[in-house]
């Protein structure tokens, strides 16, 4: 049970962070997607794409970790691993866009 919930908060606050972050871009037709090491951005993507990619690669991340750790609890490390990644490789990503928009 506790790996469930994991996941799904997991992947509801990454949403979250999406539809926060699509309010508050609503005036932008795209967004960076790409990073140089010096800062400067190598290309940019449609709203909805950015905002929403990192989600659906957590979920396409997290969901077959959850089963596996469902079947193999002794994974469940690997399941907290990704989570907190994922979570943290979107909080970047936004802070990132923050500062370039």
């Amino acid at each position: 049970m506790i790996p469930v919930l994991v996941a799904a908060v997991c992947l509801g606050q990454m949403v979250f962070t999406s539809v926060q972050a699509q309010a508050r871009y609503a005036d932008k037709a795209r967004l960076p997607m790409s990073f140089a090491p010096n800062g400067t951005v190598l290309w940019w993507a449609p709203r909805a794409l950015a905002l929403w990619f990192m989600p659906g690669l957590a979920a396409i991340i997290v969901l077959p970790m959850l089963a596996l750790t469902l079947y193999e609890p002794d994974t469940f490390a690997g399941l907290l691993v990704a989570c907190f990644s994922m979570i943290g490789g979107q909080a970047f990503y936004h802070l990132l866009i923050s500062l370039t928009v």
